[in-house]
């Protein structure tokens, strides 16, 4: 099954949720075909239990504008559930599009092939109990843009982001992150985990960081590769970084 749309506005969409509990979605595929740079697939505001397993996202290629996401997670979303998966093109795989102060709790995304994004392959702010586990991040979106793997910001609680194969690389001096963490609070009861991630950045970089921490507290990192690499005679060496945890982190261990 194929479920295909032209989006015209930043306000379309190929599926909307709203307002739904407990429902699953399996083995479709959704599309988004619009001539501009609009073209947003999926969007989950005020839901729960929402479930996308063994489905297939796909956006148009080539747009550097932020209306070309393949799956949005909105205000209110609770126990939202995205696996075994695969989410192609676009500005971002997965990001968070919060516009209010009402909470969003849950996102549980495991073994999906995210791939061929224009920025990040998962971006979210202001979402709590967030887990990223088990994914092939890839792009080489030859854009001179910023690319980052996984970003996650805003978040209260502990975040666990494990096993992860991040792979960003292009022959561009755009900036490459593999993980990117911002002001997670988390507590010495319930840390949050990074572990046993790969991340392999390539490209002439201005810079490139396999894993950065800032503003972080109580978490345990351990078992990650990361591979930084610098083609031709461009790379700025002095500005790559495998770890760097920022000042105003505390108990990273």
């Amino acid at each position: 099954v194929t479920l295909r749309f032209a989006p015209t506005q930043a306000i379309n969409y190929v599926m909307k949720i709203g307002g739904a509990e407990y429902v699953s979605f399996k083995g479709i595929k959704f599309t988004s075909r619009g001539t501009g740079n609009d073209n947003n697939v999926i969007n989950v505001t005020n839901a729960r239990q929402i479930r996308f397993d063994s489905v297939e996202i796909v956006t148009k290629g080539g747009l550097n504008n932020q209306s070309a996401s393949n799956l949005l997670v909105g205000d209110e979303v609770y126990s939202l559930y995205v696996t075994n998966s695969v989410i192609d093109s676009g500005y971002c795989g997965i990001r968070s599009a919060r516009t209010a102060a009402g909470l969003s709790e849950g996102l549980y995304i495991s073994g999906n092939t995210i791939r061929n994004f224009m920025t990040t392959g998962v971006n979210l702010r202001r979402i709590d109990d967030v887990h990223i586990t088990n994914h092939q991040i890839t792009t080489g979106a030859n854009a001179n843009s910023a690319l980052t793997g996984i970003f996650v910001a805003q978040h209260e609680g502990p975040v666990s982001v494990e096993r992860n194969n991040i792979a960003l690389s292009d022959n561009q001096s755009g900036n490459k992150t593999g993980i990117r963490l911002i002001n997670i609070n988390a507590a010495n009861a319930t840390m949050s985990l990074v572990s046993n991630n790969m991340c392999a950045n390539a490209g002439k970089n201005t810079t490139s960081t396999g894993i950065s921490i800032d503003s972080c507290t109580w978490m345990n990192v351990f078992f990650n590769t990361c591979r930084l690499y610098s083609i031709g005679n461009n790379g700025n060496h002095n500005n790559m970084k495998a770890f760097y945890v920022g000042t105003t982190s505390s108990q990273i261990s």
